[in-house]
């Protein structure tokens, strides 16, 4: 039980971690202090370049 709140804890925070850089990346783009590619949204109005970019940096770490 206790290894299950642990992941579950976990999982949660990689997820608003990932989330949280998406949409920062996506601000900062807007303003220019990014690469403009992270300051498009997809047809669900996603940062999915920011998302897929914290993804990998997220993976990579844990390699």
């Amino acid at each position: 039980m206790i290894n299950f709140v642990v992941l579950t804890s976990a999982a949660s925070s990689a997820n608003s971690g990932v989330f949280s850089t998406s949409r920062m990346l996506f601000g900062l783009a807007l303003k220019g202090d990014a690469p403009r590619a992270f300051g498009v949204l997809s047809k669900a109005s996603v940062p999915s370049r920011g998302l897929l970019f914290s993804c990998i940096c997220l993976l990579g770490e844990h390699s």
